[in-house]
């Protein structure tokens, strides 16, 4: 009767300890290489906004990112929110509607 109520606890535990997803091994498949080369993109994507964000003396505009960059308008709308955090990144909307990204560690708003 017991033996129930131990198994559940065991797999409670092991669920918790192991993060609650289950490990895969990485083989090279197409869906790894896909995965991997994903990852690649948006870091490199990231890292070229901050190297164009330090170019602009800190200040950004979507358009900026789409014309330096490469991305499409709505990718680089999308990743400039994704890294909006009000401490690295911050977003300020002008007057005339103007949105600009403001990087503080690169001169902008100090």
């Amino acid at each position: 009767m017991l033996l129930p109520f131990l198994f559940a606890g065991a797999v409670v535990y092991l669920v918790v300890r192991t993060g609650g997803t289950p490990r895969r091994k990485i083989d090279g498949s197409p869906a790894d290489r896909n995965a991997t080369k994903e990852i690649e993109e948006e870091s490199s994507a990231e890292r070229k906004i901050y190297l164009l964000a330090r170019k602009n003396g800190g200040s950004l505009t979507v358009s900026e990112v789409v014309a330096d960059v490469g991305l499409p308008a709505t990718e680089a709308e999308r990743r400039l929110q994704e890294m909006t955090d009000e401490m690295r990144v911050r977003m300020e909307v002008s007057d005339d509607g103007v949105v600009t990204y403001h990087f503080p560690e690169f001169g902008a708003h100090r």
